[in-house]
């Protein structure tokens, strides 16, 4: 916005040179709604964390400061042990809306796991 300003006021051919060929004053706009909506205690954020893992732990996630909305979908690229999975999100039980396994097997040429 200050720099907006400045440009309309100090040299008025390029603010409208610049607002002829982009959306400025639409972004400008756009910037400042998500600004207020950021700064707004009414909007509460929400969050897809998306991991692919194979034998590597969940644990790192119990450090993160994720929010209550937070959905974690979990693609388990191998086969492990059924109590395995519930072990290793046991830190995260109660802070986050969702966890959802996706079971995701490597299959084809690619050497992903």
């Amino acid at each position: 916005k200050n720099y907006m300003h400045f440009l309309h006021t100090s040299q008025p051919e390029e603010f409208e040179a610049l607002t002829a060929m982009w959306p400025a004053l639409e972004a400008q706009g756009r910037a400042e709604a998500a600004r207020a909506q950021a700064l707004s205690s009414l909007v509460v954020p929400s969050v897809d964390i998306v991991v692919a893992r194979c034998g590597t732990t969940l644990r790192w996630l119990w450090d993160l400061p994720l929010p209550p909305q937070a959905r974690l979908l979990i693609y388990s690229k191998c086969d492990r042990e059924a109590h395995e999975l519930p072990e290793q999100l046991e830190g995260l039980r109660g802070r986050v809306a969702q966890v959802l396994e996706v079971p995701l097997r490597d299959e084809g040429p690619w050497m992903t796991g």
